[in-house]
């Protein structure tokens, strides 16, 4: 009988997200999703408009799905500070993705041995570069854009420095 299927559908989908709401009570506001697919059709490809717009309209820490996946977003500078630096013991395990287990066929999140190493250059590098020179914004040309360009990963707009060798006493 299709009519009783979408009865007992829709009153399904609505329990279903009672419940989520139910859950929502302790975690910071957030937008209005739908059952099983969450916030995602509100998204759209580049995700930082809206997310800015949410954060303007329910503060600098908020609560969205990504499907069926509860995120809470962190905006701002003073906030990611504070979480992960002031309560970096909550923040420091990273979630179970069904998607990624499969992969893995559940041998556990996979790490790279040199990561750590790499990190110490890359760190040491840029530390001996501040020490070494002055950085400056070239003449003629404007602030970096903080907007990056949309690609697999968020990158920055090219922009153009000079560096000036600082001189030692």
């Amino acid at each position: 009988n299709p009519q009783l299927w979408l009865i007992t559908t829709v009153i399904f989908l609505l329990s279903y997200n009672y419940f989520v709401k139910e859950s929502w009570k302790k975690l910071p506001p957030g937008p209005w999703t739908l059952p099983l697919i969450g916030s995602l059709p509100f998204l759209g490809l580049d995700i930082r408009k809206p997310l800015r717009k949410m954060a303007a309209k329910y503060g600098d820490v908020f609560t969205i799905y990504l499907g069926s996946r509860r995120v809470v977003v962190l905006n701002g500078y003073d906030v990611i500070k504070e979480a992960f630096l002031k309560n970096g013991h909550v923040f420091s395990g990273r979630p179970d993705i069904f998607f990624i287990s499969g992969l893995t066929k559940g041998y556990g999140k996979r790490l790279c041995l040199g990561e750590s190493l790499a990190r110490t250059e890359l760190f040491l590098y840029f530390a001996s570069m501040f020490q070494r020179f002055y950085f400056k914004l070239a003449p003629g040309y404007s602030d970096p854009d903080t907007e990056g360009e949309l690609s697999i990963t968020n990158m920055p707009k090219p922009f153009y420095v000079i560096l000036e060798h600082q001189q030692t006493e």
